[in-house]
């Protein structure tokens, strides 16, 4: 009796026990239950996302709030996952409505009891995959994905990203365009220009756990909020106060990204850098990075204080003197251990100083180019998109990263590269500038990131093409391009077939005529002859040395007459210190060395050959002494010292003429200074000095091709351009394929390489036969609707601004001016 009575009690216990319970309203989840605490980067927001495709569209239904995820699929590759609340008779009823047409089906399976529904082609190849957890849906095109959400709901108290309560209790706007947060290390950025960013280990170690507000503006899209620095070597400037930005004035156009650290106190960082080193150097308050776009170089600055004595332990004995800087040679590895985790692994070997910034490059060509752009104010402080760009982020900072023209999110090789309707749907495939800084604030920092692009949120604009003309009273039969030194745009210097000689405008048309005794011979250059920034032209005829002002008048002393008719021509500024050199070759096979006043250097003779010049003589330096370069027909070259002594003689490999031009690596001797040359059937050689071959390449051959290599018209460098039967392939100087083009049958053809707006690539054809001019960008495509027509080799040049790209051709006496505006 006693034991029925206990089995009936315990019976109404558990009765009332489950009824009390389901008194209580049942667990509510949230969508962040779903999310992954290692995701990178998350957007909520009210609005629905823009999506991939019309697939996910039917999927997409209204509720208070998306979260979008990018989280890593696989070792190098990131996929999206979307997150939202929904009801579960809502959910059944998409699920028993959607019709996805033939092309595809559905497919099910289980996982841990959740139900994963996949969509496949008829390929089989999965393009969406979604499940519904309790309340949230959720979808994305990676299944890895999906599973993976479904453990993190499993395991919410321990993997959500919701266990960084922190951030969450930051303050946020709740009327812009949402909330997003980052959670990434540097090392882990999977873009090419992360190298840079990986070589120095304070930023290496750097991570990011931040949240960010949203706001989006004329072709600017902010995000301001704030960072975590605990565990990150973040960390070291919490005590720093933020540093004004002045290094932008000495970065060079060529710059493709820089990492600026602004330090207040650089004595608190004598954990992490060698002290007895710190006494030797006194550190202001700014060291920067960049990488260059062309080489992929490092250049570092460091800012001295006003009283530094610039006596430093780690220069070496070499010395250079360009424009007025005097470049000296570093112990790299000094400098590397005494910087420590501050410095890039990567060692530097020279160094200047200008205005209490202490310059290092790698190499004394980079540091030749660095002093060329700072001097010609090619700087990104003197250019007006930086200068825009840098008014929308934080003027003083401890941690600034600044990207032109990234390649984060780049079809092929960016973050989310399989998405690129969507990427481009929103603009950033082409941005132009993204910046992140940070600066210390309490325990934490403020952060700010600033996309740049005319496209955001928008499509790219179509280029356009204007024309206009000029016409001369004569036929043209020389043209080149000149700078106007007082506003800075480009015109043109003409002669037509009665040798009269013009200077043309875009702007003004035709500013003076004058003639001249006979054709204008080789090339034409400027060059500051009163050492007063203003520009004169200098340009030999058949037998004599011409420089003249912009005015058109002779200067003082000229035209001087030469001894032999002219064949090629060029100037020499040694070290930029405006005493000029005139190199002038005739067609009797002789090399003139001419001073500034025009006088023959007699020391060279002139120097005689009894063999055909087929190059214009090139001026080089070898550790910082000056050299000139002589090719001859039968494949001999001959370099001699500024004084005219024989340095080296040599053979080409092919033992004749070579084709097209001849390309030189300087270095610190004769033996790891390097020509590069390339034969008719596409081996590329290179080969030092002293004659030895270094490395021999079989450039990859087509149908009946012909090769030909040219030089980068205004930056270092060079491409291979390969002439077959059916089309014309471009190769970079590792043998690369840039891109190829259709061939209508031309072989008679001529190349040219520019550097447009920031570090973009502009490549020429010009069919010498049929006399058209095809334009194209890096990637190969059309810059210009159809052929142009030309007599002449058209010119490339620009306008008021690098965005517009002038391209001058030339009809009997008319000079026009086609304009394409991006």
């Amino acid at each position: 009796m006693i034991k029925g009575i206990q089995v009936l009690y315990h019976f109404c216990f558990l009765i009332f026990a489950i009824s009390l319970g389901s008194c209580h309203p049942q667990k509510e989840y949230s969508a962040w239950d779903s999310v992954d605490s290692n995701s990178v980067f998350i957007l909520e927001s009210k609005n629905i996302p823009v999506l991939q495709n019309q697939i996910y569209k039917s999927f997409f239904l209204k509720s208070d709030l998306y979260i979008s995820s990018v989280q890593k699929s696989s070792k190098d590759d990131f996929d999206i996952l979307y997150s939202y609340l929904m009801k579960e008779d809502i959910y059944d009823s998409v699920l028993a409505s959607n019709s996805l047409g033939k092309d595809y089906r559905i497919t099910n399976r289980l996982l841990n009891g959740s139900k994963i529904h996949e969509i496949k082609s008829k390929e089989n190849k999965i393009q969406l995959s979604f499940t519904y957890l309790d309340g949230i849906f959720v979808l994305s095109r990676s299944s890895l994905l999906v599973e993976n959400a479904i453990r993190v709901f499993e395991n919410r108290e321990t993997r959500s990203f919701k266990m960084n309560e922190v951030l969450f209790q930051f303050p946020s706007l709740k009327s812009d365009q949402g909330n997003i947060y980052l959670n990434f290390k540097i090392s882990d950025i999977p873009f090419k220009k992360a190298s840079m960013l990986r070589s120095i280990p304070l930023i290496n170690d750097l991570v990011s756990l931040s949240v960010y507000d949203i706001k989006s503006k004329g072709g600017f899209l902010s995000l301001s909020g704030f960072s975590l620095g605990k565990g990150s070597s973040l960390e070291l400037f919490q005590k720093q106060k933020p540093v004004g930005f002045k290094i932008a004035k000495y970065v060079p156009n060529y710059a493709s990204d820089l990492i600026h650290l602004g330090i207040s106190d650089f004595s608190s960082f004598k954990h992490i850098v060698d002290s007895s080193f710190m006494k030797s150097l006194d550190v202001g308050n700014e060291i920067a990075f960049i990488s260059a776009k062309n080489n992929g170089s490092l250049v570092a600055f460091v800012e001295l204080k006003p009283s530094s004595k610039h006596d430093f332990s780690f220069l070496s004995e070499y010395n250079e003197a360009y424009f007025n800087y005097q470049i000296k040679s570093v112990d790299g590895e000094m400098l590397r251990k005494g910087f420590g985790k501050l410095f890039a692994t990567a060692p530097f070997g020279f160094c200047t100083i200008k205005d209490d910034y202490l310059f290092l490059t790698q190499s004394i060509e980079e540091m030749r180019s660095l002093i060329d752009a700072v001097e010609n104010d090619d700087t990104w402080g003197k250019t007006s998109d930086y200068q825009n760009f840098s008014e929308n982020g934080l003027q003083e900072s401890n941690v600034t990263l600044i990207f032109k023209e990234p390649d984060l999110f780049s079809k092929d090789q960016g973050v989310l590269s399989g998405y690129a309707n969507l990427i481009d749907s929103l603009g950033f495939s082409n941005v132009n500038w993204v910046s992140m800084q940070m600066s210390a604030l309490d325990n934490h920092f403020y952060s700010s990131i600033n996309f740049s692009s005319d496209s955001l949120g928008l499509k790219s604009k179509e280029k356009t093409t204007n024309a206009s003309s000029v016409e001369l009273p004569s036929a043209v039969r020389f043209i080149s391009l000149v700078k106007n030194h007082t506003t800075g745009s480009q015109e043109v210097l003409v002669q037509d077939s009665d040798l009269a000689v013009y200077l043309v405008s875009l702007n003004e048309g035709i500013i003076w005529k004058r003639k001249v005794e006979s054709q204008i011979q080789g090339s034409l250059k400027q060059l500051d002859y009163y050492n007063n920034g203003k520009l004169q032209y200098f340009f030999c005829s058949k037998d004599k040395l011409y420089v003249i002002d912009r005015l058109g008048r002779d200067v003082s002393g000229f035209p001087k007459s030469l001894a032999s008719q002219t064949m090629f021509s060029d100037l020499v500024d040694y070290d930029k210190s405006k005493n000029y050199r005139f190199v002038v070759s005739s067609i009797n096979n002789e090399v003139y060395l001419y001073d500034k006043k025009g006088n023959n250097l007699t020391e060279w003779g002139p120097k005689k050959f009894d063999q055909r010049i087929i190059l214009s003589p090139q001026h080089f330096k070898i550790a910082g002494k000056d050299h000139f370069i002589i090719v001859l027909a039968d494949g001999t070259v001959q370099t001699f010292s500024r004084k005219g002594d024989r340095v080296s003689l040599f053979k080409t490999r092919s033992n004749g003429a070579l084709i097209g031009d001849l390309y030189i690596e300087s270095g610190m001797s004769s033996a790891v200074t390097y020509c590069y040359y390339i034969s008719d059937d596409g081996v590329l050689v290179k080969q030092n000095l002293n004659g030895e071959i270094v490395s021999i390449e079989n450039i990859l051959r087509g149908k009946n091709s012909k090769f030909i290599l040219k030089r980068i018209d205004n930056r270092e460098g060079f491409f291979i351009y390969r002439i077959d039967t059916d089309k014309i392939v471009v190769f970079d100087r590792h043998g690369k394929i840039v891109f190829e083009k259709q061939n209508s049958g031309s072989t008679n053809l001529e190349f040219q390489c520019i550097e447009e707006q920031n570090n973009h690539l502009v490549f020429s054809f010009y069919d010498v036969e049929q006399k058209l001019l095809q334009v194209f960008e890096e990637s190969g495509n059309n810059l210009i609707q159809s052929p142009l027509e030309s007599d002449l080799m058209p010119l490339i040049g620009f306008g008021k601004t690098k965005s517009e790209l002038i391209i001058y051709t030339t009809s009997q006496n008319l000079i026009i001016l086609n304009s394409i505006r991006q």
